[in-house]
């Protein structure tokens, strides 16, 4: 905003390209959010100032229908560019070995999940659905990250006598390694924005399912074209979703195909088409 002011003062011709990554309905209704001084304009004087701009980007369909909303600006003028998140270095870094002996000897197939150990990654609901899963389809759980949520969860691992089929190895520097060589990617979130574990997943040629916990992953996953979406703390759907990945998992170069909407290379290409460069 401030930027867009001093255009206007300076009545400069710099294009300047204004990026929205957070959803506006929320901060205008959030009390505690409204507080902050980035948000205490009212509307009609901001959609004054996003006028000076070349261009407003959101980052996903959802960002940009609450900017729209808000300003009451034609949805239409405002572009959806997807963050930069898939690179060859991914790919790179996806076919490193991985030396977990589930992975190795692969005896099973391999049910994933990546993030903090936290309550908003909701795991428990994971292990909670494996459980079920194990009673109808042998095969390991692995869980990469770490967090305060961990005692927890292991207690509860334990409390499912899951013990030998369940592993929480802690923080990897390198999951895209374990999402090439897993069967399912599962993100059992209680929310998100728009996940980065969920495109580097696809981009990996993982088959995923996804809890609808908010438009972020129901856009990357195209509302179920490339991955079930369930409730949230829905554990039997879960596991049915699961289930149905294992016995029929979708073409990974398809998946993979998906991914790539996300890449560096697309991003930037789409910046300098907006920015008229």
């Amino acid at each position: 905003m401030v930027a867009l002011l001093a255009l206007r003062i300076i009545k400069s011709s710099v294009n300047i390209v204004v990026s929205e990554r957070e959803e506006w309905i929320e901060n205008f209704t959030d009390k505690k959010k409204h507080s902050k001084w980035s948000w205490r304009f009212p509307p009609t004087e901001l959609a004054k100032i996003y006028s000076e701009a070349k261009a407003v980007v959101a980052v996903s369909q959802g960002v940009a229908q609450g900017v729209s909303s808000v300003l009451n600006l034609d949805k239409n003028n405002i572009k959806t560019i997807y963050n930069p998140i898939v690179c060859s270095d991914l790919f790179q870094k996806a076919k490193i070995a991985v030396e977990h002996p589930w992975i190795k000897e692969k005896e099973f197939p391999i049910i994933l999940g990546v993030g903090r150990l936290v309550y908003q990654k909701n795991f428990s609901a994971l292990i909670k659905a494996f459980a079920l899963v194990k009673k109808h389809k042998p095969s390991k759980l692995i869980i990469l990250g770490d967090g305060k949520e961990r005692n927890n969860l292991q207690q509860l691992v334990h409390d499912f006598n899951l013990s030998e089929d369940v592993d929480l190895p802690g923080f990897n520097d390198n999951p895209y390694a374990f999402m090439d060589k897993s069967d399912i990617f599962v993100l059992s979130s209680i929310t998100e924005g728009l996940p980065n574990v969920l495109i580097e997943a696809l981009a990996c040629g993982c088959p995923v399912i996804s809890t609808y916990c908010s438009e972020g992953p129901a856009e990357i996953l195209e509302y179920g074209r490339y991955g079930p979406m369930v409730a949230v703390n829905d554990e039997k759907a879960l596991a049915e979703g699961i289930i149905r990945v294992l016995d029929n998992p979708p073409n990974p170069d398809w998946l993979r195909k998906r991914g790539w909407d996300f890449s560096v290379d697309k991003a930037a290409e789409a910046y300098l088409h907006v920015a008229g460069l």
